[in-house]
């Protein structure tokens, strides 16, 4: 799937810090190889409002997790909510859109290669443009 190449294959996981000494420093992020993608949107008609978006993968890697990035289609808009997030480690995050960009950051989780991972968007307004 096209989200699942794109974006989730841009799901950030920044390592925490070595040291104290190192406050301030940003972490360094890679990329993850990401399995059994799939998207779902509770409403498919251009325009919908309140539709609510799942994104769902397997984390192929073993990794300290603190945000997930996910492209939602050029015009979509809304306020996003965060719904149901699975494992339960990776919820009570916030979500935020800028441009066909969801990231989802939540505190650091550590999450084992070969989990199921979930998250629900809701309150976002389909694009208007077909296709």
């Amino acid at each position: 799937m096209p989200w699942c190449r794109r974006a989730l294959a841009r799901l950030v996981m920044s390592l925490t810090m070595a040291a104290a000494g190192l406050a301030g420093t940003a972490s360094p992020a890679s990329a993850a190889t990401l399995t059994n993608c799939a998207w779902t949107v509770s409403q498919t008609m251009t325009g919908a409002t309140d539709t609510s978006y799942a994104y769902a993968f397997t984390a192929a890697t073993t990794s300290s997790l603190t945000s997930v990035t996910m492209i939602v289609p050029t015009g979509t808009g809304g306020t996003p909510v965060i719904g149901t997030v699975s494992p339960g480690g990776l919820a009570g995050g916030s979500i935020a859109l800028a441009g066909t960009t969801l990231t989802y950051s939540f505190a650091a989780a550590s999450i084992a290669a070969g989990s199921a991972i979930s998250i629900q968007v809701r309150g976002l307004t389909n694009t208007t443009t077909a296709g």
